[in-house]
């Protein structure tokens, strides 16, 4: 599971990058889940996806950083903003994650 957190803004019309894992069969992500969560009493958006990841052999499992690009929004204008109106863009990257794969 890999969630993209943001506060502040909208994010409108996201983009990910395919996830692709050496030594590993990966499947397609689900549909991007968009939700709010509070943490510490902030608001965040999130977009969250998931992913099955099968390892092909035991040993280190590198999984790299994945990005996503999307439009901002402000969010005092979410439902007034036109759907052709050209917006500017922010580009995020997951962490990289490595793991120990065990028989």
């Amino acid at each position: 599971m890999l969630r993209f957190y943001w506060d502040d803004c909208c994010i409108r019309r996201p983009l990910f990058a395919e996830l692709e894992v050496p030594g590993a069969d990966v499947s397609p992500p689900t549909t991007p889940e968009q939700y709010e969560q509070e943490i510490d009493g902030k608001k965040f958006g999130v977009y969250e996806l998931r992913f099955m990841i099968i390892p092909r052999r035991t040993g280190i499992l590198s999984i790299p950083k994945i990005t996503m690009v999307g439009e901002i929004m402000d969010r005092t204008r979410i439902f007034s903003t036109p759907q052709d109106e050209v917006l500017p863009t922010m580009e995020v990257e997951s962490e990289a994650l490595t793991i120990q794969v065990r028989q």
